[in-house]
């Protein structure tokens, strides 16, 4: 598998369907749920103004292009995009310092479609907004929001850029099926697809352009294994 790259072009897709999604990030939330203490990375999240309820998953899935159960197969590295130059305080001293928002590069397999028809039985890339920082020194994410693990199950509520790639955007756009057996029927009897399912068939559409994705059935070139 390639690790996958996004030039400027592609990145201002993103953020564009992001700032459809957001009314824009405010600033940074410097809540840490894991203490320095224990040696594990900490987290920093970002808070946003939302233009949609996203606690409300008719109104989530009203503005999600695809809606797919998929496994996490693969983390395939991050992005740091759009970088600024801040000034912080180290050491008694103003200096300036790089930051960039990561968005982490993903394989997943899709399990169940639930809102469009995308490829089954193969690793197919999907993009996430937030990931781990440059330095390596915590993780960036939007408030409420968490990263998928590798080999987990999720419900995915993604949307797609206008180059067909998909993006996970969001807090409350990865809902995890607790449960090690991913054949349908285990999936379909969990509580977090048959909410996906009812919330679908009752979306709250937004009104907005969208795309199709490069992984969509109706591609031609595109066929299940």
């Amino acid at each position: 598998m390639k690790t996958i790259s996004f030039n400027r072009k592609i990145v201002l897709a993103a953020i564009a369907i992001l700032v459809i999604i957001l009314a824009g990030i405010v600033a940074l939330t410097f809540y840490d749920n894991n203490s320095d203490e224990t040696g594990e990375i900490p987290t920093y999240y970002t808070h946003g103004s939302y233009v949609i309820d996203i606690s409300n998953p008719e109104e989530l899935s009203g503005q999600a292009d695809y809606v797919f159960v998929g496994k996490v197969d693969k983390i395939a590295g991050t992005e740091y995009l759009f970088p600024v130059m801040v000034e912080v305080m180290s050491d008694g001293k103003i200096k300036e310092v790089e930051v960039a928002d990561p968005y982490t590069n993903y394989y997943v397999t899709v399990i169940e479609n639930i809102k469009g028809e995308l490829v089954q039985n193969q690793s197919i890339p999907v993009l996430k907004q937030g990931g781990i920082s440059k330095d390596g020194r915590f993780y960036v994410l939007p408030e409420g929001d968490f990263m998928p693990e590798e080999g987990k199950t999720y419900v995915f509520y993604t949307n797609t850029l206008s180059n067909g790639t998909l993006l996970i955007p969001g807090a409350k756009t990865n809902i995890e099926i607790k449960t090690d057996d991913v054949n349908s029927e285990s999936v379909k009897n969990s509580s977090a697809y048959q909410i996906a399912v009812k919330a679908v068939e009752n979306q709250k559409e937004n009104k907005r352009e969208r795309f199709v994705s490069t992984y969509d059935l109706t591609n031609e070139n595109v066929t299940n294994n």
